[in-house]
This record gives structure tokens, C-alpha cells and sequence, in this order.
């Protein structure tokens, strides 16, 4: 069996999103959902897969977003430290 590049992305993506749901920690697991979620994206664009692509968007969206919130959240704490 022979893998072309776009597999291999599809195969390191899905990795990452085990690896990431099995994180305890909220941000470790947002940032590598996110890493995993523009793998995917870029995976869904190159088979032409549109529901894997329209998913891998909101996903990174959701993730970019509550990474916001927690990097703010963590600065607020900081500066009242």
C-alpha cells in the first residue's frame, strides 16, 4: 500500500485529535485539536471531501475562539497576581 502526502496528513491528524481528546489540560488539548483541525481542513481540500472541510473550519473556528478566551482569561489572572 502506497500513501501519497494527503494521506499521510489525514493519518497525522487523526493521531493528533486521539492524542488531543486524551489531554487533561483544556489549553494543551485546544491547540492540538486546532493543529489537527487545519490538517483535516487541509486533507478535506485535497480529497475534495466538503463535509470533512466544512467540520475541519468550524472546529478550528470553536478552537481558535476558547483559545482566546483562555489566553485573556490567563492574562487577567496574571495581572491581578
Amino acid at each position: 500500500m502506497e500513501l501519497n502526502l494527503f494521506q499521510i496528513i489525514g493519518y497525522i491528524a487523526l493521531v493528533l485529535s486521539i492524542i488531543a481528546v486524551s489531554m487533561t489540560n483544556i489549553k494543551s488539548y485546544r491547540f492540538i485539536h486546532l493543529f489537527s483541525s487545519i490538517l483535516y481542513l487541509i486533507y478535506g481540500i485535497s480529497i475534495c471531501a466538503i463535509p470533512i472541510t466544512i467540520g475541519a473550519i468550524f472546529f478550528s473556528g470553536i478552537h481558535i475562539h476558547q483559545l482566546i478566551k483562555i489566553i485573556n482569561h490567563d492574562r487577567i489572572q496574571k495581572s491581578n497576581n
